[in-house]
């Protein structure tokens, strides 16, 4: 089946529209190629609050270099600006994450919701905010 890859409206609030079909081009071929690009690392649902848990929130952080654009050309030196805990993708962290849901009747739907380019672990914290993205996952999930 196609994937099939939608965005929230404020999804490009914090960078270029251009960013944003590079972001859906990278998602897709992240979920195309079972779950590996270099420029994203752990991808775990959300734990809390309990609306982000009820709605199946997932949480993926996004290397630096995705924002600046700069090439993966060292594959060596790239993996040394990750807060590497191993190298495996699910130990990759950053302070970069792109929030998502996944359609709840197709699983081949997904939606991306924001794109916290800093203080992402920050953000994760505030009930409200995380709240409103659960909120829109809701809405999404109902149709797909």
């Amino acid at each position: 089946m196609a994937i099939n890859i939608f965005t929230a409206p404020r999804i490009g609030d914090d960078f270029p529209e251009e960013k944003v079909t590079q972001l859906i081009i990278e998602f897709r071929a992240y979920i195309e190629a079972g779950r590996y690009r270099p420029y994203f690392g752990r991808d775990y649902l959300f734990e809390r609050p309990a609306s982000a848990v009820e709605a199946e929130l997932w949480h993926m952080h996004v290397h630096p270099n995705f924002i600046t654009g700069t090439p993966v050309t060292n594959q060596t030196n790239f993996l040394k600006t990750w807060r590497l805990l191993s190298k495996n993708q699910r130990d990759m962290a950053s302070d970069t994450w792109l929030i998502y849901c996944q359609g709840l009747h197709d699983a081949d739907n997904f939606l991306l919701l924001a794109f916290w380019r800093d203080n992402a672990h920050l953000r994760a914290n505030k009930t409200t905010l995380v709240g409103m993205l659960a909120d829109e996952a809701n809405k999404f999930r109902k149709t797909y």
